[in-house]
């Protein structure tokens, strides 16, 4: 029996480790509009996928405008990742920030990413998509 707590509670402050860290660098690469790699200041790379958007892949219409979008919001700014959780592919989750401003929304803002309505309820996002659809930007332009 307390060999379970002791295994619970080390989750438990894992989980809460990493949901209270952010990483702080510079963009480094911008594999698609959802999916960059940063450079901490500590010299280390982390791998982040946008939490609660998706952009269409590469090689997809509005895929190339949607990842030099990303690269052009970051490019030379100090970049803050707001750390969320992991995926299956040991990318970290999280909300992005230049400036202050975060390129999760900026992406679905300019009509360039779907709010990602099976992994997130963020209404910010949902409302993002709804005036971007209504004012026919991006993806919504035909």
């Amino acid at each position: 029996m307390m060999i379970r707590k002791a295994i619970f509670f080390v989750f438990l402050f894992s989980v809460f480790w990493l949901l209270a860290q952010a990483i702080s660098g510079k963009i480094i690469a911008a594999h698609d509009g959802d999916t960059i790699t940063i450079r901490s200041d500590a010299g280390v790379n982390y791998k982040i996928r946008l939490n609660g958007v998706d952009c269409p892949e590469k090689s997809q219409d509005f895929g190339k405008k949607a990842k030099d979008f990303t690269w052009n919001f970051c490019y030379g700014k100090t970049i803050t990742a707001k750390l969320i959780s992991k995926d299956k592919y040991d990318r970290n989750i999280a909300e992005v920030f230049a400036n202050g401003q975060s390129l999760n929304s900026a992406l679905v803002a300019a009509g360039l990413a779907w709010h990602y309505k099976k992994y997130s309820s963020d209404e910010g996002l949902a409302r993002l998509e709804q005036e971007a659809r209504a004012a026919r930007r991006g993806l919504w332009c035909i």
